[in-house]
């Protein structure tokens, strides 16, 4: 049987497998692309608004996913930016 550690520890590592992913597809991304689209921050404030709505009928607390969200869309933003 695989401990409650081992099981969080992969879950963490899940999740740092689709920030990675995140971070590559942000990095790719250049400001041609995005031309005609949203602007950049009503867009990612609409994915944040969505994932919060998706996690909340999960049962999961809202500012606290609120405040992950945001946290994820600010690494994006860098990852852009770099």
């Amino acid at each position: 049987m695989t401990s409650p550690h081992d099981q969080s520890e992969k879950i963490y590592r899940l999740i740092l497998d689709q920030l990675e992913e995140l971070w590559l597809l942000y990095a790719d991304t250049d400001d041609e692309e995005e031309a005609g689209e949203d602007a950049p921050e009503e867009s990612d404030r609409d994915i944040v608004d969505a994932m919060v709505e998706d996690g909340t009928e999960r049962g999961i607390d809202e500012e606290s996913l609120e405040k992950v969200f945001k946290a994820v869309s600010a690494l994006a933003k860098k990852a852009q930016d770099a």
